[in-house]
């Protein structure tokens, strides 16, 4: 069987053997009906907290319009503290008269300036991930501990956005990703986010397919596809996936740091992401291979031909079964 999954600003052939038992998990379309192209609130606060980490540059503008506050702050997970990713991002959003977080002395200002408001509100894209996959109450308390902001001292209304395929703004919903896991393991799951801008970044990237690694049986291979043309991306996040420590402080990188380490030691985590050896490979423990093919050539070594597969194609955008193939 052949399969087109997304990659970058491509698609990339994975060929299954014919023996093999495949399941197709894609996102489901979405309900026109539950859109709004402007926010229904409470009420209208003085500041915004947007998080683009998974955003079109070219809607980011959109969305940030349709917001109604003084203020608007837009912050990016994968990009946090990182030099070589999210310009573009950065550049949209200082445009549109918001102000861009993107490093220590910015989280320190935004810290002041919600500690004296008193309320917020935080726009989060209603995507698949470790991070944003988690209820409304869970995700706020994992956003306000990451900026050392007490969430207890916060009035905090959440509003979802919707993405399409490409990453552009499509409007606000009032659930989260829609995600239909089989009642079954599989000796390997093929992740693609999505394609560009879901797998710009190798953060992002890893946000994405961690939230799916449970499909994967113990010992058995989860393949992550993911161009990320821009690198690593946020040094934080790199950094609490790297150092061992017994952190639970339950905010958006230690979230994805524990989930990071558990399937790392649960299952064989590989990636066709061309990024250096020297931090994919001895720092962060994953194999990398240089062609997609080799993920399922790892997954045969071991289990034989017949194996039981999941291609998740959008992870970003959540998944259901689409084409079961049972042989």
């Amino acid at each position: 069987m052949e399969v087109w999954v997304p990659w970058d600003e491509t698609e990339l052939l994975v060929e299954l053997p014919s023996e093999a038992l495949v399941d197709l998990l894609d996102p489901a379309e979405p309900d026109p009906t539950s859109l709004r192209r402007d926010p229904v609130l409470d009420r209208e606060p003085s500041v915004a907290l947007v998080d683009v980490t998974f955003s079109s540059p070219s809607s980011v503008g959109d969305l940030i319009g349709r917001l109604p506050s003084e203020t608007t702050y837009a912050v990016s997970w994968a990009d946090l503290d990182s030099p070589h990713s999210g310009a573009e991002l950065l550049r949209v959003v200082e445009e549109k008269g918001a102000i861009p977080v993107s490093g220590g002395s910015d989280l320190r200002a935004l810290r002041e300036r919600l500690l004296g408001v008193g309320e917020v509100l935080l726009v989060v894209p209603a995507v698949n991930s470790v991070f944003h996959s988690l209820d409304d109450l869970s995700l706020a308390d994992a956003f306000f501990k990451a900026i050392e902001v007490p969430n207890g001292s916060l009035k905090v209304q959440v509003l979802r956005y919707l993405l399409d395929a490409r990453g552009v703004f499509l409007g606000f919903v009032e659930q989260r990703p829609s995600v239909q896991r089989p009642d079954r393991r599989y000796d390997l799951v093929v992740c693609s986010p999505g394609g560009r801008p879901f797998d710009r970044t190798f953060v992002g990237s890893l946000m994405v397919a961690l939230s799916s690694s449970d499909l994967a049986n113990d010992g058995r291979v989860l393949g992550l596809v993911c161009g990320c043309g821009e690198g690593f991306g946020s040094s934080r996040a790199l950094e609490r996936m790297v150092v061992e420590s017994q952190d639970a402080t339950g905010d958006t990188y230690s979230l994805l740091a524990s989930r990071f380490r558990g399937e790392r030691s649960r299952v064989r985590l590989l990636t066709n992401a061309p990024l250096p050896r020297a931090i994919v490979q001895d720092l962060l423990g994953l194999r990398q291979v240089q062609k997609v093919d080799d993920l399922v050539h790892a997954a045969t070594r071991f289990v034989g031909r017949e194996i039981r597969v999941a291609v998740i194609r959008r992870g970003a955008l959540g998944f259901q079964q689409v084409l079961p193939r049972d042989g």
